[in-house]
């Protein structure tokens, strides 16, 4: 009995691992890994807070494992408190969580001071400021401060700024109570800086010329036509200046007798009819083209009758009494040496009678050359501007009122007037007494110029009540004798005519040979730098008694 007892006792322990084995094997069999799912259920609930999460806890009911599921916080169930703002600090709203105590603070900004009325301590003006106080209604609290001037209105000075090219044009508005200052500019740029007009093509009697003139700001050039050189005499309408108001440069230049011909058309060697059969008619006036070719207009005092008729000499009284005459070909020698006009006003325009007289001024005409006598006033016009040159003889005092006659018509009908007269004393270098107040007359009643031939030799020049004077230009090309005064003149007036009105005057001397072979060789030539042409301008200048170095 008690053998075998041990015997079940070991039975039943061996069946009771056996059913803890299978119960593992079960369990294992169910809930492991691949096997099967969880099989939960809600073991508790941990509630949540203001401040942390609560939980849902899962209990599998088969191996007893847990599973959380995360619920969100609660929100804040505030309570507020507010305290109110001041004048100067900041108030606040307090809010206070009923559930977990937490609070936060939501700031009110400052009232800032609501003062009344301003209490005015110091009157402000137009010029100064003023001192103001006010009082905060709510605190009391006192400020003072600086009242602005008063308004007042502008007086404004006004400055136009003209303007360039390339700069707009304004106008400057500046108050002269404040200061203030505003500018109005204009739309459009300035005008061009212009140079003055430079002749390209030189115009002619026949043709057209050409000018151009550049900015000196920005390099624009204009290109304008000048009119053809006219003679015209213009008629009885006073001038009213010119029209189309341009900028131009009117040169002319003067000189003495030109006698183109021989005493009696005699054909000697070395007498000037000898030297015109021989030489080409640019011979005579080659050494002086550069000045005659590049001026506007030329005159001379023809000295001469012109005829290719055999005329008998009109009876003259005297000791030394001289006929000339040459052929009316000898006109072209003018011509080709770039001369426009002459004075036919002398002491030998009569030397062959009234048909030596008429056939000189058909010669003159056919040549193109215009030419003023006795009665008859020549005019030069370029670009609009007209110089009259009024051709007269003057022997004497008495022909004074018929000069300042002409130079009263001529000033009706022309922008400046030269006064081309023959008389005084033939060799004498100072111009006689009745001479000077007889010209001086003459500028007070209109001329601009006056100049004198026919004594043969130079006269001083004077300068005038504005008027330029050379009481003789002495002989140029001269055909009266084999050994002249070898000093004579080119003299130029170079008119600057601004917006159609005369600007400058400038008188340019320059000194000149009347030959320059051995003896008169009839071709007259300009100085160069030296003692010769210094002695010239010292004459002219009255500082020599001679206008040649003895």
């Amino acid at each position: 009995m008690l053998k075998g007892k041990p015997m079940k006792i070991k039975i039943i322990l061996t069946a009771a691992a056996l059913l803890t084995a299978l119960l593992l094997a079960y369990t294992l069999a169910s809930c492991g890994p691949g096997e099967h799912d969880h099989i939960y259920e809600l073991a508790r609930t941990e509630n949540a807070t203001c401040s942390e999460n609560g939980a849902n806890v899962y209990r599998c009911t088969v191996c007893g494992e847990e599973s959380r599921e995360i619920t969100e916080t609660l929100p804040h169930i505030y309570s507020r408190m507010i305290y109110d703002p001041t004048c100067t600090e900041e108030g606040y709203i307090l809010y206070t969580c009923d559930i977990c105590g937490h609070t936060e603070k939501e700031p009110i900004p400052a009232l800032g001071h609501e003062y009344g009325e301003t209490s005015v301590i110091v009157t402000p003006t137009e010029e100064n400021t003023g001192i103001g106080k006010h009082v905060c209604s709510r605190c009391g609290h006192t400020e003072q401060f600086v009242m602005e001037k008063l308004p007042h209105t502008h007086v404004y000075n006004v400055a136009e700024v003209p303007g360039t090219c390339l700069e707009y044009p304004k106008t400057v508005y500046t108050c002269e109570k404040c200061g203030y200052s505003y500018e109005e500019v204009s739309p459009e740029p300035g005008p061009h800086t212009y140079g003055m007009w430079e002749e390209t093509v030189k115009p002619t009697l026949t043709s057209e010329g050409e000018s151009k003139r550049k900015c000196a700001l920005c390099g624009a050039e204009e290109t304008r036509a000048v009119a053809k050189l006219s003679f015209e005499v213009p008629d009885e309408t006073p001038v009213t200046g010119i029209e189309n108001h341009i900028d131009t440069h009117v040169v002319m230049s003067f000189v003495g007798d030109c006698m183109l011909a021989s005493e009696r058309d005699r054909d000697t060697t070395n007498a000037f009819k000898y030297y015109a059969k021989e030489k080409d008619p640019e011979y005579f006036f080659e050494k002086v083209k550069d000045y005659f070719g590049t001026d506007d207009f030329t005159v001379v005092n023809l000295e001469n009758v012109l005829t290719d008729k055999k005329l008998t000499e009109i009876p003259k009284s005297g000791s030394k009494v001289y006929w000339y005459r040459g052929p009316t070909s000898n006109a072209g020698i003018l011509t080709h040496g770039s001369v426009e006009g002459v004075t036919f006003a002398n002491n030998h325009a009569n030397d062959y009678g009234r048909q030596g007289y008429l056939d000189t001024i058909e010669a003159i005409e056919n040549a193109g050359l215009n030419y003023g006598v006795n009665g008859r006033i020549s005019y030069y016009t370029k670009d609009g501007f007209r110089v009259a040159v009024i051709c007269c003889t003057l022997y004497g005092s008495y022909q004074t009122d018929d000069v300042i006659e002409s130079v009263e018509e001529a000033s009706a009908r022309s922008d400046y007037q030269v006064v081309y007269f023959h008389g005084g004393e033939m060799y004498s270098y100072a111009p006689e007494s009745w001479m000077v107040k007889a010209v001086h007359a003459i500028v007070d009643a209109g001329a601009d110029c006056v100049l004198g031939a026919h004594p043969h030799v130079l006269r001083p020049y004077e300068y005038y009540n504005g008027a330029h004077i050379v009481y003789s230009l002495g002989n140029f090309c001269y055909g009266g004798k084999n050994y002249p005064i070898n000093a004579t003149l080119i003299f130029q007036l170079d008119l600057e005519v601004t917006d159609g009105k005369l600007a400058s005057v400038t008188p340019v001397f320059i000194p000149c040979y009347v030959y320059t072979g051995k003896m008169n060789n009839y071709q007259p030539a300009v100085m160069p730098e030296g003692k010769d042409k210094q002695q010239v301008l010292d004459f002219l200048e009255g500082k020599v008694k001679l206008p040649y170095i003895e």
